[in-house]
């Protein structure tokens, strides 16, 4: 079988009901509610409209790669389209993985997808200067993906410039009466500038924009004119083709009948994931009162603060997680606990000769840096590295394991386990009192039990 079809028979299993035939689709349909989307108070409301309009009765289903390139992202996506409603559940199978989503890894999928968006097609505000993104579908396709987000407790794409959202969110622009401050990004402002200062030294920049008159001094004006309409017609055409994505739950029309309530989801992030917020959110699972292990597990959530302080505070340097590999091996039976998800010390030194070896043959290894924030340890615990669009607060609970060295008295380090689709962390007390040695396990943990890879 492949690795396609083991995936959904995971998640068959994980279901209380079996899964449901995909139907083959030849459109997807965006019939909303449109009188529930007008007149929303804030963004949970919002949010909340829009989670109304998701189909429950199936899933959404993407098997990938961990580390695949957004664009193979966006390929596999279209993809499953033609199979598949994205209006359904989306849940994510990373093969060679044992994860099976029930919320969490189709959050980490997103984040790292919006994140990647923004980059690859969104630079600096404004969406990439590409027909070819039209022409392949990937605008649309990246509307949405962001309306799956907003409305599946992704993260929101919070890559656009205030400029850029406006014609969003009001497209129907005069082009014969354009006010370069009122349209035109910082960036763009730039480039118009050079180019009033030196126009000889832009000539291909302004033949590219479209402008076919004289190129000297004299005719500046015009340059600046035709450069300033081709770049905002051009970008009504990216953005109205990025609209058709975000027509998904009707989230093109909640954001431009509550244009102020939606801004904040599209515009710079003002209110990020910071030490105090993560370790708010922890639920400790403390012993008795007075008891010697209430002492321990005291330290260590001190320890644990401290550490996420120091990640604001501190230069903090950090492991590469090999995110591919070629073959399975077996763990050493002296170590008890994980990397987070069933990772230990000994199977990841296996596994980097293992592909030594293969990198000999000429097969190649990707590593991949943890998110060395507080918004990365986060992800690590929950699957997400935002706080939740639909205002209901989440909490991580946190145990204590004080029984590791009874289970196995000659192991000499564990190291914590993580649930993120629980939220659930359990500590090895024994390993980590020690303010040290909490640091090192801990971040040893993070960077390097970043996937579902239990051997």
């Amino acid at each position: 079988m492949n690795d396609e079809i083991i995936a959904r028979e995971m998640q068959m299993e994980f279901e209380e009901h079996d899964q449901p035939t995909i139907e083959i689709v030849d459109d997807i349909s965006t019939d909303t509610n449109s009188t529930s989307l007008s007149k929303l108070a804030d963004i949970p409301q919002l949010v909340a409209a829009l989670e109304e309009n998701v189909d429950k009765s199936g899933q959404f289903f993407l098997v990938i790669r961990r580390g695949i390139t957004f664009q193979r992202f966006l390929s596999l996506w279209q993809r499953e389209c033609k199979r598949s409603s994205p209006t359904r559940i989306f849940r994510v199978k990373y093969i060679g993985e044992r994860g099976i989503d029930s919320g969490a890894l189709s959050k980490e999928c997103l984040t790292k997808a919006i994140s990647d968006m923004g980059i690859a097609m969104f630079p600096n505000g404004a969406p990439v200067d590409s027909i070819y993104n039209i022409q392949n579908g990937q605008f649309r396709t990246c509307g949405e993906i962001v309306a799956i987000s907003v409305a599946q407790g992704g993260p929101a794409p919070h890559f656009l410039h205030e400029k850029v959202f406006k014609i969003l969110v009001n497209p129907n622009i005069n082009v014969a009466h354009l006010n370069p401050e009122e349209h035109l990004t910082e960036n763009d402002q730039q480039l118009l500038n050079a180019v009033q200062e030196d126009v000889s030294s832009y000539q291909d920049v302004i033949t590219e924009s479209g402008y076919t008159g004289i190129i000297d001094e004299n005719h500046k004006d015009d340059i600046v004119g035709t450069m300033v309409v081709n770049t905002v017609c051009k970008r009504l055409l990216y953005l109205n083709e990025f609209a058709e994505g975000l027509k998904l739950f009707g989230l093109l029309d909640a954001i431009r009948a509550n244009s102020d309530v939606a801004q904040p989801l599209f515009v710079a992030n003002n209110d990020p994931i910071d030490a105090n917020y993560l370790f708010s959110l922890m639920c400790p699972q403390f012993s008795a009162e007075g008891s010697t292990k209430r002492v321990h597990e005291g330290q260590i959530m001190d320890n644990l603060q401290d550490f996420l302080f120091g990640l604001e505070d501190e230069a903090v340097t950090g492991y590469a997680e090999a995110i591919a590999w070629a073959a399975d091996v077996s763990s050493d039976q002296t170590l008890c606990g994980t990397l987070g998800t069933n990772q230990t010390e000994n199977s990841l030194a296996d596994r980097e000769a293992t592909n030594e070896g293969d990198n000999e043959k000429g097969m190649s290894e990707k590593f991949e840096m943890a998110n060395l924030s507080p918004a990365g340890v986060f992800g690590w615990l929950s699957g997400q590295r935002h706080k939740p669009l639909n205002g209901i607060p989440l909490t991580v609970t946190v145990e204590f394991d004080h029984e590791c060295m009874s289970r196995n008295p000659k192991h000499t380090i564990c190291y914590p386990t993580v649930s993120a689709c629980s939220r659930m962390i359990t500590f090895p007390v024994a390993h980590m009192t020690d303010s040290s040695q909490f640091r090192n396990v801990f971040l040893l943990a993070f960077c390097k039990g970043g996937s579902f890879d239990n051997p």
